[in-house]
């Protein structure tokens, strides 16, 4: 992997549940990890369900190797990101995360 490549800031978030005082369940976003990496789009295709119309995005996040899980969040450029497909990269060298842009507020994020 050619760090000269890795240009691009990006969070890694993880979810914890709480309840409240009372009793409700709210979920926080922690950034577990901010790191360099490559980012960029590859591809914009329009899904068509019913009536609605809705855009998804397919980016792809190069970073060194680090704990990354599909329950995580990506945070860059100010919108999140779910990993859908997650490929080591040599060993341990790096990871290549293919994510979908998210179009929901991801919850309370705590640094």
């Amino acid at each position: 992997m050619d760090p000269g490549k890795l240009s691009q800031r990006v969070k890694i978030l993880r979810a914890s549940t709480q309840r409240s005082d009372i009793g409700e369940i709210i979920q926080e976003w922690h950034v577990i990890a901010e790191v360099w990496a490559q980012a960029y789009e590859v591809k914009a295709r329009e899904l068509i369900a019913s009536v609605a119309k809705h855009i998804e995005i397919t980016t792809r996040f190069r970073l060194r190797a680090i704990e990354v899980d599909y329950a995580d969040r990506i945070a860059w450029q100010n919108t999140y990101y779910q990993p859908v497909q997650i490929i080591p990269i040599g060993r341990r060298e790096g990871l290549e995360i293919l994510a979908k842009r998210l179009h929901q507020k991801t919850g309370v994020i705590k640094t």
